[in-house]
C-alpha cells in the first residue's frame, strides 16, 4: 500500500507494461545441504506448505494468522478497481486454488474499522497494562486500551477440513492512540471542517496524497515499531496467536461466540476482548487437533519474527504445544527483517536464548525487484561470516576479520555441518523463495524499471507463488500441486 501510492502519483500519465507470469527463480535454505550461493542454479531447502500443515492435524484444519504491514488497511480499491483490504487476497487465492469458483470469501464478522457497518461483532485485543506516555508536550499524555482487532475468513479444503485465515489489524488502534497526536494535525484526509489548518490545503494535490500515504500512514508505523510502541505491537501478535490456538484446541470459545452473535443480529457478545495473558492461559499438550502458521507482510514480518524469536514468552511457547504441527512456519511476503533490525539493536545481555516447544521455519518470499524487501539466507550468512569483523569479535575468532570472513564464507558454501550448526545456534531455519512477477513500469524512469508497488504487494495474485505456499517445497523445488489442490 505504501508503494502503490508512490508509483501511481509519480506516474500520473504513465502506462504499466503487460502483466507477467510469476517465475520462481531460486529456492535456497540456510540449513544444509551446502550450495554455492553464487550459482543461481544451485537449489536447496524444504518447507511443508499450508495444505500439508493442515494434513498434520486431526481434522484437516489449519489456522493462519495474517499480520499486515505499514499503510492504510481500511476498505478501498486499487487503481484497477480491485479490493485491496489486507488479507483478502490471501484468502481469495487459497479459495481459488482449492477450486471455489466464486472466490467470494469474506469474514462472517469483522473489525469495525474494516466494515461498512458501524457495529459488528469482533475480538479486540487489550494491553496487559495501559501506560500513560508523554508526548513532546509533557502535559499531553497518550495511551490506549486497545492494541488490535481480529476477524476470521473460512475457506473449506477439498476432501474435508478448513483453512482459517485470521486477520490481525493493529494499524487503526496505533494511529488513533499514538500516531495521530504527533502527525494527525498535518493530515488533510479526514480533516475536521471546523478546524483551520494551514499547510495541508496549500500543498499540490499529488504531493499531499503522497505525503499522506507514504509518510503519515506509512513510515510513521515503522518509526513507531522501532521505539517503545513496538512492545504493544508484539503483544498484539502474541495475544492473537494464543487466541487462535486456544479457540481450536478447546481452551476458549471466543470466536464461536462471535459466530453466534452474527446469527442473532450481531448484538450478543459483540464487544469481546482479550489480553495476551488471558489468551495464553493454559498449558500442556491440548488435543493437537489443528495446525498453526503465520502469513505476514512487510513490517508485519518483523513483528512476527521478534515475537517468535528473541521475544518469545513462556506463555506463548506453552500454547504452541497444543498445535498439531511440530514446526511452526511463518510465510513472510516482502519482509523487512534487516531494515527494521537496525532499529532493534539491543545490549547483548537482552538477547535471550529461547528453547521452543516447536521448531521454527521462516519462508521468505521476495520479489527480486521489490525495493523494500530482503532475502534472508544471505542476510544470516553475512552476519555469520562477519562475526569476527567487530570491535567485539565472537569467541573463537583469530586474526584479521576480513580473512576470517572469507574463510567462513567458503565453509558455508561447502560444509553441511557448518550450516546446520548455524541453524541450531539461531534457533530457526530460513528458506528463501526468490520470485519475479512485477511488470515493466513504462514511461517514467527507464524502460527496464519494474513496477515496485506490484513487486511489494501482488504476491497472492500469482498462481506460482500461491502453489509454493500451499503445496510446499522439497529439495529446492515446488511440490506437485495435486493432491494439495485439485487439478
Amino acid at each position: 500500500m505504501l508503494l502503490r501510492t508512490l508509483c501511481l502519483l509519480a506516474a500520473v500519465s504513465a502506462l504499466l507494461g503487460c502483466g507477467t507470469s510469476a517465475e520462481i527463480m531460486r529456492i535456497r535454505s540456510l540449513a544444509g545441504p551446502a550450495v554455492d550461493p553464487a550459482d543461481s542454479s544451485a537449489i536447496s531447502g524444504r518447507f511443508e506448505g499450508i495444505d500439508r500443515l493442515a494434513q498434520s492435524g486431526l481434522t484437516g484444519d489449519v489456522a493462519l494468522l495474517f499480520v499486515h504491514g505499514i499503510g492504510f488497511t481500511q476498505l478501498g480499491v486499487d487503481a484497477a478497481g480491485r479490493p485491496h483490504q489486507v488479507g483478502i487476497d490471501l484468502a481469495q487465492a487459497i479459495a481459488s486454488a482449492y477450486g471455489h469458483r466464486d472466490g467470494g470469501v469474506k469474514p462472517l464478522w469483522q473489525c469495525p474499522h474494516t466494515s461498512d457497518r458501524d457495529v459488528t461483532p469482533h475480538l479486540a485485543i487489550r494491553p496487559g497494562r495501559v501506560e500513560s506516555l508523554s508526548a513532546d508536550d509533557p502535559k499531553r499524555t497518550i495511551g490506549s486500551g486497545e492494541i488490535g482487532c481480529i476477524d476470521r475468513i473460512t475457506v473449506p479444503r477439498p476432501g474435508g477440513g478448513h483453512v482459517y485465515v485470521y486477520r490481525l489489524f493493529w494499524d487503526k488502534t496505533l494511529w488513533d492512540a499514538f500516531e495521530w497526536p504527533f502527525v494527525g494535525y498535518d493530515d488533510n484526509w479526514y480533516n475536521d471542517p471546523e478546524e483551520r489548518r494551514d499547510s495541508p490545503p496549500l500543498r499540490a494535490a499529488d504531493n499531499s496524497r503522497l505525503k499522506r500515504m507514504v509518510v503519515t500512514y506509512g513510515l510513521t508505523d515503522a518509526a513507531a515499531y522501532m521505539g517503545r510502541l513496538g512492545r504493544l505491537m508484539r503483544e498484539a501478535v502474541e495475544a492473537a496467536s494464543c487466541a487462535v490456538i486456544a479457540e481450536h484446541t478447546g481452551a476458549a470459545t471466543r470466536f464461536a461466540e462471535l459466530d453466534a452473535a452474527v446469527g442473532d443480529g450481531g448484538t450478543a457478545r459483540s464487544d469481546q476482548h482479550v489480553t495476551a495473558a488471558q489468551a495464553c492461559t493454559g498449558s500442556g499438550a491440548g488435543d493437537r487437533s489443528i495446525a498453526f502458521g503465520l502469513v505476514t507482510h512487510s513490517l508485519g514480518s518483523r513483528v512476527a519474527f521478534d515475537v517468535f524469536t528473541q521475544d518469545m514468552t513462556p506463555a506463548l511457547n506453552s500454547m504452541l504445544q497444543r498445535t498439531a504441527n511440530t514446526t511452526v512456519e511463518i510465510y513472510m511476503l516482502a519482509n523487512q527483517i534487516p531494515l527494521i533490525g537496525v532499529g532493534r539493536v539491543a545490549p547483548e545481555t537482552e538477547r535471550a536464548t529461547v528453547v521452543r516447544n516447536r521448531a521454527l521455519r521462516i519462508v521468505a518470499v521476495s520479489e527480486i525487484n521489490d525495493l523494500l524487501t530482503y532475502e534472508l539466507v544471505p542476510y544470516f550468512e553475512h552476519l555469520y561470516a562477519y562475526r569476527c569483523h567487530s570491535v567485539f569479535p565472537a569467541v573463537g575468532c583469530n586474526g584479521d576479520g576480513e580473512v576470517e570472513a572469507l574463510r567462513r564464507k567458503k565453509l558455508l558454501a561447502s560444509e553441511d555441518k557448518i550450516r546446520n550448526d548455524l541453524v541450531e545456534e539461531l534457533g530457526f531455519d530460513v528458506v528463501d523463495v526468490r520470485v519475479r512477477f512485477a511488470p515493466n513500469f513504462k514511461g517514467v524512469f527507464t524502460p527496464d524499471f519494474k513496477d515496485p508497488e506490484a513487486a511489494h504487494a501482488d504476491h497472492m495474485r500469482h498462481r506460482a507463488v500461491v502453489d509454493a505456499l500451499l503445496c510446499g517445497v522439497e529439495n529446492g523445488r515446488t511440490r506437485p500441486t495435486p493432491p494439495c489442490r485439485p487439478k
